[in-house]
């Protein structure tokens, strides 16, 4: 029996044991035993009580186990997201109503590669910096320290992640936000009326992060396999 299996069957027992103290607790109080009674009941509340502690702490044991394996597996592999480093540097177009249909879409998908690769490696930061809180919150000052402590770093955590977040959609803005702005108004003036529409442009701003980032992306791939090559 697999150790899910074995977790499962432990919580069910406790289910049962409760439920069953539960009942027996209600139906004494409606229906108080006579003498003879007494001492059934009572060792049956003995009984359920030590099962009760007992698969307790064999749940309290498989947690442990649990996250102390948990916390090896995050050490030995800390979380990452493949960022692909071969995608040319950020280049500002100033006026891409001028290329051809080919040009546009050609720059529409290399665009579209050099934000996906900023909008993974704000998601490997992210996820470094999660992978961080969850050792603090198992085993580190969020287990173990004081409340000053543990506020403490809660703050700074908070804080470093909205940091994080600036950083990224600042690159993004200094980068690319022109010239995706620019590609897109392009895409559309040459694409046929039906096929324009505008419901993503609040995205280009860059604000909420690698999301947004993803959303523009996709925008720009999407528009460009729209677009005929003459």
């Amino acid at each position: 029996m697999g150790w899910l299996a074995f977790d499962i069957l432990v919580s069910l027992g406790l289910v049962a044991v409760s439920s069953r103290m539960g009942y027996l607790g209600v139906h004494v109080t409606l229906h108080p035993p006579d003498e003879a009674a007494k001492p059934k009941l009572k060792r049956q509340f003995i009984i359920l009580a030590f099962l009760v502690c007992a698969l307790t702490v064999v749940q309290g044991i498989r947690i442990g186990i649990s996250q102390n394996e948990l916390i090896t597996t995050i050490k030995n592999n800390p979380p990452k997201v493949e960022v692909t480093n071969n995608i040319p540097p950020a280049t500002v177009i100033t006026d891409t109503t001028k290329l051809e249909n080919a040009q546009l879409k050609e720059r529409a998908f290399l665009l579209a590669a050099q934000i996906r690769k900023l909008s993974g490696e704000e998601r490997n930061e992210e996820m470094e910096m999660m992978s961080r809180d969850i050792i603090a919150l198992m085993t580190g000052i969020l287990a173990n320290g004081s409340e000053s402590e543990k506020q403490e770093y809660k703050n700074r955590s908070s804080r470093e992640h909205s940091e994080m977040s600036k950083r990224y959609v600042q690159k993004y803005r200094d980068s690319y936000m022109a010239d995706a702005k620019s590609v897109r108004e392009s895409l559309l003036k040459k694409l046929p009326p039906g096929s324009r529409y505008g419901g993503l442009v609040w995205a280009y701003d860059g604000a909420f992060g690698e999301e947004n980032l993803d959303k523009v992306a996709t925008d720009l791939e999407s528009l460009a396999k729209m677009l005929p090559d003459t």
